[in-house]
């Protein structure tokens, strides 16, 4: 069996005009993880890379931390497969007509206006809530040319099955992913039909934590979830 290291992305820019891109904590919280996988003597056969920038600047880090070590790292193959889901996109796009007629929203925005203050935990209520009503398929709304939930789905399959396809017998493989991706690699692999439950895993994912799973060019098994040895603080445990 070969194994496959799912890596999440360190913590992005939340709320900023441009999310996608780390922030300074996250910068801190790949150099960390770089350093634990090169010092714990993890060698990567190959390297699969996610197209979003946020992707590419912690696999940087990782990588520059081996080579700092003279450790070998192979050139990253990029797999749109391990792209990110599109449901914040859909939010902001379909959010102000869902909240003429959903009072549960209307209410979380009227909230953000009362208490400033408290916008980003009212943010983060709302987008919870939304992303899982989507991943159902119970939101009544248009959304093109954004891919659905369930077409995010088959996307990540189609990454897993370039990846197995194209590593061989016996090797170690990370791939420098994000969240959405990770949770609906976990749902293939346990083949989890409740998309609400995998939607949740989405959201406990730490940022840099490391899903291991384990793989042949026909299945795959998951073998470890969400693991963040390497964030020995409060301080470095985020989500986002």
């Amino acid at each position: 069996m070969s194994r496959l290291l799912f890596i999440r992305h360190a913590q992005a820019s939340f709320m900023q005009e441009n999310y996608d891109q780390l922030s300074e904590l996250g910068l801190r919280q790949s150099k960390i993880l770089g350093a634990y996988l090169a010092n714990s003597g993890e060698k990567f056969d190959k390297v699969f890379l996610g197209p979003l920038k946020r992707h590419r600047q912690t696999m940087e880090c990782v990588q520059e931390a081996y080579q700092s070590r003279n450790l070998p790292w192979p050139t990253p193959v990029l797999v749109n497969g391990l792209d990110e889901h599109q449901g914040p996109e859909v939010m902001n796009m379909v959010l102000p007509k869902l909240m003429e007629k959903n009072e549960r929203l209307k209410n979380w925005s009227q909230k953000i206006e009362e208490f400033p203050n408290q916008k980003r935990k009212i943010h983060l209520q709302m987008f919870t809530y939304f992303m899982s009503e989507w991943a159902k398929g119970s939101l009544d709304v248009e959304h093109a040319p954004y891919l659905t939930w369930a077409e995010f789905r088959r996307q990540v399959q189609q990454g897993l099955e370039h990846i197995l396809h194209n590593s061989g017998r016996g090797v170690t493989v990370a791939a420098f992913t994000s969240g959405g991706t990770t949770a609906a690699a976990v749902g293939h692999a346990l083949q989890m039909n409740d998309e609400e439950k995998v939607m949740g895993l989405n959201g406990i994912v730490h940022n840099t934590a490391i899903t291991e799973f384990l793989f042949s060019k026909e299945k795959i098994t998951l073998k470890s979830f969400n693991r963040i040895p390497h964030l020995n603080s409060e301080e470095l445990r985020t989500f986002v």
